[in-house]
């Protein structure tokens, strides 16, 4: 597994959303709505936390394979934990999530 690469991408990801927090805190400011400095401390902190990901990795490339590594970073995004899988539970999670998107994507004629 390619953790350098999938360190850069959460790291990334973490520190942009840092950076979509500027217009809500510009809105804060003109309506006055006393939210403005949580808006702030909450940007700041992405920011500084998604740097210090990536940063030391920021020139990591590589390609990820499908499963193995894509689902750590959704898991990393959905609950704020790193999982790591072994073998077993990486197949039931792709059947899982093969289940899911035929569920949802299948065809409705």
């Amino acid at each position: 597994m390619r953790l350098f690469v999938v360190q850069r991408i959460i790291g990334a990801v973490i520190a942009l959303s840092g950076v979509i927090m500027l217009p809500p805190i510009a809105l804060s400011l003109a309506f006055d709505d006393g939210t403005t400095v949580a808006f702030v401390e909450s940007a700041l902190l992405s920011l500084l936390v998604g740097g210090l990901l990536w940063l030391p990795v920021r020139r990591a490339r590589g390609e990820l394979r499908a499963l193995r590594e894509n689902v750590p970073i959704s898991r990393m995004t959905e609950r704020g934990e790193p999982v790591m899988l072994d073998a077993g539970a990486r197949e039931a999670e792709g059947k899982r999530l093969e289940a899911f998107i035929e569920e949802s994507c299948g065809s409705s004629g």
